[in-house]
């Protein structure tokens, strides 16, 4: 984004950190907890997220995995998942959140190790839910770039989440993408 933080761009009238937040407190999820770094906190804690846990993650430099691991340490002892939603995917609805939560629920019934992923066409998206089974390996999960390993390693774990748009694969990665968010579609592997 050329030096731009993209998630206080405007998104929906608001910061877009503030639009993905809002959208994921007003689903299922029991609890929201926001992890962010040390130049973003003052900002974070400015937009009064109101019922959200904010973390600070002073680890971030070596990679997306230390604020997985930081949001996974500050989640309740009883939670039965993690969810791992992306700030810069704000065209994910509540409904959306909640359609993948619910799958999460059923699958988490059926199978104590599930790991939930949306697809869309065949690709998957984000978010991905993981069960709690797995909080010891994602805390000490060794690769800097996300918990794609794990999923990786328990494929036959993995339960796809069929979804009906395209919203889960809209990443805002660059000014194109944030200009023009609705034709967002970025290849990606499942």
């Amino acid at each position: 984004m050329k030096g731009d933080n993209k998630l206080f761009l405007e998104y929906g009238g608001v910061p877009m950190i503030k639009h993905v937040a809002e959208q994921v407190k007003a689903s299922q999820a029991s609890e929201v907890i926001l992890v962010t770094s040390e130049f973003s906190i003052k900002e974070i804690r400015s937009l009064k997220l109101g019922n959200v846990i904010t973390v600070l993650n002073d680890d971030y430099k070596r990679g997306m995995t230390t604020s997985i691991q930081a949001g996974i340490k500050a989640a309740s002892g009883d939670t039965g998942g993690f969810m791992i939603c992306l700030g810069d995917l704000p065209a994910i609805t509540t409904e959306d959140y909640d359609h993948i939560i619910s799958a999460f629920q059923h699958s988490l019934r059926l199978d104590p190790k599930v790991i939930t992923a949306p697809v869309f066409n065949g690709q998957q998206g984000n978010p991905v839910v993981f069960s709690a089974i797995y909080k010891t390996e994602m805390l000490q999960h060794p690769e800097m770039g996300g918990c794609k390993g794990i999923v990786e390693s328990n494929r036959e774990h993995l339960s796809k989440i069929p979804m009906t748009d395209d919203r889960i694969l809209r990443d805002i990665d660059t000014p194109d993408d944030y200009v023009h968010p609705d034709v967002n579609t970025k290849s990606r592997k499942s």
